[in-house]
């Protein structure tokens, strides 16, 4: 049985040190990104303080992301475990909504709009929300947030404690030390390999708050056995023959 750090905070400063690649994402025409340890775990930095101190978010708020599997919303998932916020569906009245389209904004007649709205632009490296952030203003949203733009500002120093083992993670109220176990339950049963990478599989997803925590514990157990975890942009509709070569490249196992 392998030793693991005995929580996610411990692992994220374990994570903050290494030095070989932890996540890569391919996306269409050749478009490759690359984070090591230290890289990831700087913009999941970035990103909690930018949720703390732009959305106000803590750990009895909830964090709604509209179904969408990007390397962005991967690092923002990780920021909110950080933060101690709980992923949350529209139901449950989050403060904030991370989105990368106007239409995935909540109906305004059907649900309770929450305070902020995070959008996020798809292109892999964009400096800024491409599109016009005005489409995203409805109801009563106090304010719309450039993630792409603003995280950059942030410190890529923890400005805040670390979420306590007790905060919940999602609506069942699952404890940040229950989603560790898992974590580590989970790394236990990747099959035993050379591979320097495990591809995430492909029913992976961030369609609803359940599927979320499942994708997330599938990744964290990749990065815990020291793998990078490659994630083949779902939106690309990768061929089975296109994606065999990227995992060739990467000596990466299909899980």
């Amino acid at each position: 049985m392998s030793t693991y750090p005995a929580s996610f905070a411990s692992f994220c400063t374990s994570l903050a040190a290494r030095q070989s690649p932890a996540l890569i994402w391919y996306s269409r025409y050749g478009e490759r990104i690359e984070l090591s340890g230290r890289v990831l775990m700087n913009w999941v930095e970035k990103s909690t303080n930018f949720l703390v101190s732009q959305t106000e978010v803590n750990d009895e708020e909830g964090v709604y992301f509209a179904p969408v599997l990007h390397w962005r919303s991967v690092v923002l998932a990780l920021s909110s475990l950080r933060a101690g916020a709980q992923i949350s569906s529209i139901d449950n009245e989050p403060v904030a909504v991370i989105v990368y389209e106007p239409d995935q904004i909540p109906d305004p007649q059907l649900d309770a709009l929450p305070a902020y709205a995070v959008a996020v632009d798809r292109s892999p490296l964009a400096m800024r929300f491409m599109g016009h952030l005005e489409l995203f203003e409805q109801g009563s949203i106090e304010e719309v947030l450039d993630y792409c733009a603003l995280v950059r500002s942030e410190s890529d120093v923890l400005m805040s404690v670390p979420a306590p083992v007790s905060a919940r993670v999602d609506e069942e109220e699952t404890t940040q030390e229950v989603f560790w176990s898992r974590v580590c339950a989970r790394a236990n049963e990747l099959p035993a390999s050379e591979a320097l990478a495990y591809a995430l599989p492909a029913e992976a997803s961030f369609d609803t708050p359940a599927e979320i925590v499942k994708c997330m514990e599938t990744i964290l157990a990749i990065m815990l056995t020291s793998r990078a975890v490659v994630i083949c942009d779902p939106a690309a509709n990768f061929s089975p023959s296109e994606i065999e070569p990227l995992l060739t490249a990467e000596q990466a196992l299909v899980l």
